[in-house]
């Protein structure tokens, strides 16, 4: 499922930039925090909230979007305790911080 969560994100973005969005990782206090991050329009402030709700798209003109693809994300990282938000800036560009807890997430050691 988490394949689906980064397919979604990665989804998010080619309607509205000329790149793929960066996803990487930073640890913090809480736990570790997964970054996806992209330099196309960004989210409208008063969407931010919204986004993650059923059928809510913010896809301009003719592009076609279920609004379903970042409430799927929102509901599989849900089951395993780790949050969503939208922290983009409007016209710089859009960042989505899942918050993974203390104990759910590992780093492989290098080979």
């Amino acid at each position: 499922m988490f394949a689906k969560v980064l397919y979604n994100l990665c989804d998010n973005s080619p309607g509205y930039m000329p790149v793929i969005p960066r996803i990487h990782r930073e640890p913090v206090k809480t736990g570790c925090m997964l970054i996806s991050e992209d330099d196309g329009i960004g989210i409208p402030q008063d969407k931010k909230k919204l986004i993650f709700e059923r059928g809510l798209t913010t896809s301009p003109g003719p592009t076609t979007s279920s609004g379903l693809g970042l409430l799927l994300v929102r509901d599989i990282l849900a089951i395993t305790g780790i949050t969503i938000k939208e922290t983009g800036i409007p016209g710089v560009g859009s960042r989505f911080e899942g918050v993974i807890p203390p104990g759910k997430w590992r780093i492989a050691p290098a080979e």
